[in-house]
């Protein structure tokens, strides 16, 4: 593992850069760090979450995604939809300048780690939304098709792992809120064995897919929120297969896909070597 003033990666066996993070110089960010804090919990009091989105297996929190995706039994890519009036707290939130920041921020330290991966992300967005103008994207300097919002006050995962998304891919976390991160709310990646500090303000890349992660507790009275953003590995498949679902690339004579060891190969192709 590297780690320096404003950036920190961590290499495979074959010195592949499979986790990187940062933050941006200048007190400008942890202004808007702060504010992004204040948008969340103005959008926290007017939303309405089921049990499901406070009560789930990533911890005992409220969240809510928004974006588009591919999966669990759609027919094709669609956008994830609530009810009012948390829709509108999400597109409030999606609005937000601040916000706004931190998504192409995040976008950006993909750009800067895995520009192969970056590429893959913004080619399979691009060429969905040009068969689907219906979709929309969250923020147009990012190349992730969802963004999960953590409302906290105390967002503190469990172990867990987030089996849809890409499995070759890295999904983007920033870490907002008011805690003494010496003492608590530091990345806990299980598979590598490894606990990294992570200050509200950073920003960390990680295969999530992969990869069992979770947060130490923070200590009483302070708090922590998160934003995360990632797109789904059924959006690749999708466009992989030539924008349509397996059983249709099937019934067009398009054969079976790529075989799993080839995919496995391109995948790590994406990841940047030091």
């Amino acid at each position: 593992m590297f780690t320096g003033m404003d950036g920190m990666y961590v290499t495979d066996c074959a010195n592949r850069v499979i986790v990187g993070g940062g933050t941006p110089r200048g007190s400008s960010w942890y202004e808007a760090v702060a504010q992004c804090v204040v948008a969340l919990k103005h959008a926290r009091e007017t939303s309405q979450f089921t049990s499901k989105q406070s009560n789930h297996r990533r911890g005992r929190f409220p969240a809510l995604a928004a974006g588009f995706a591919y999966g669990l039994g759609q027919l094709r890519p669609a956008m994830t939809v609530h009810g009012p009036p948390t829709n509108g707290a999400l597109a409030g939130l999606l609005a937000d300048a601040h916000i706004r920041r931190i998504a192409g921020f995040q976008s950006s330290l993909l750009l800067a780690y895995a520009p192969r991966l970056w590429e893959y992300y913004r080619s399979t967005m691009d060429g969905i939304l040009e068969l689907q103008p219906e979709l929309q994207r969250n923020f147009e300097d990012s190349v992730f098709a969802s963004i999960t919002f953590n409302f906290g006050p105390r967002t503190v995962t469990v172990p867990h792992i987030d089996h849809l998304n890409l499995a070759g891919g890295l999904c983007a976390i920033t870490s907002l809120g008011d805690f003494d991160p010496d003492l608590g709310g530091h990345l806990i990646l299980w598979d590598l064995r490894m606990v990294i500090r992570f200050p509200p303000g950073a920003t960390i890349l990680i295969p999530s897919a992969l990869v069992r992660h979770s947060n130490v507790p923070i200590q009483q009275g302070e708090q922590r929120y998160g934003i995360t953003q990632y797109t789904s590995g059924g959006l690749f498949r999708w466009a992989d297969n030539g924008f349509c679902s397996d059983a249709d690339r099937d019934a067009k004579g398009k054969g079976k896909g790529k075989a799993p060891g080839r995919q496995w190969d391109e995948g790590l192709d994406r990841f940047e070597k030091r």
